[in-house]
């Protein structure tokens, strides 16, 4: 059984107004000040994580995942269409109040409480076929096929991907080697276009991507690993109350006892 965070400090907070200006979402109204009751989670069209259903609803990994666990807590799952960096700042700011797929910093610590382990999430690096034997072994070769290849790896603004990985992205000697982005696909054509030399990835969603969209073929997994680590559902610290963690954080425990988030965990998406 996965273990289970231990519950954190808890601060009353007053629920801010939710209203978020110019959301992309399937359900416009949640966002214009819905019941207290309602917990808003961030989702993006990727798949296998968050993707539309046939029957008009969101679904995938992640989704059903939160979904289990808000719904097994009494309340409601709304959804919100947002990109990485926009989303970080809403739950920040206690309008959105609750994001899937999230590694633990002190920086999010701030403003962020924790459910978890959510799953387990593989970081790969990702490039152009014709860069698959790249050699890439550690993360100082990083440095040095960029600066060879005179092409800089894309990242996206915001992401913890691993603290060697994140410690080179932050040297402002190694500025022209990596190109940072507020949104993930947007990376993702780049180096579809062979703008820049490679992304760090989501297993997951990239290889189901290569697999079955065309626009992705001409993409490979590289063998480097970037990290294999869990990831946490983050709860706003400002936008969700303590009674409503608690029952959150209480009904993850139940779920996680009785198989119910496993068999989310292993079922086959999309």
């Amino acid at each position: 059984m996965t273990c289970v965070l231990a519950v954190v400090s808890l601060a009353c907070q007053a629920k801010p107004t939710r209203a978020i200006p110019e959301p992309v979402l399937l359900a416009p109204a949640s966002l214009l000040g819905g019941s207290a009751d309602t917990i808003l989670c961030r989702v993006l069209d990727y798949p296998p994580q968050y993707y539309v259903g046939s029957d008009g609803r969101w679904t995938g990994l992640d989704v059903e995942l939160m979904r289990a666990i808000i719904e097994a807590a009494g309340l409601k799952a709304e959804f919100a269409e947002l990109p990485w960096t926009r989303a970080l700042e809403e739950i920040k700011l206690g309008r959105l109040d609750m994001m899937a797929n999230l590694s633990i910093t002190a920086e999010r610590e701030v403003f962020l409480r924790w459910i978890g382990p959510e799953r387990q999430a593989r970081m790969v690096l990702v490039v152009h076929q014709d860069n698959s034997h790249l050699p890439v072994g550690t993360f100082a070769d990083l440095l040095t096929v960029s600066r060879r290849s005179n092409q800089a790896f894309g990242v996206l603004e915001g992401a913890f991907y691993a603290p060697e990985l994140n410690a080179l992205i932050a040297d402002p000697a190694n500025h022209q080697l990596f190109e940072a982005l507020p949104d993930s696909l947007m990376n993702q054509q780049k180096l579809i276009a062979k703008r820049i030399l490679g992304i760090f990835e989501d297993y997951d969603s990239l290889s189901y991507k290569i697999a079955t969209d065309p626009v992705y073929a001409e993409l490979a997994i590289h063998p480097f690993i970037v990290s294999q680590a869990a990831v946490y559902l983050g709860i706003s610290r400002l936008g969700v109350s303590d009674a409503h963690y608690a029952a959150l954080l209480a009904a993850y425990q139940r779920l996680e006892v009785d198989g119910s988030l496993e068999a989310i965990r292993t079922r086959t998406w999309h």
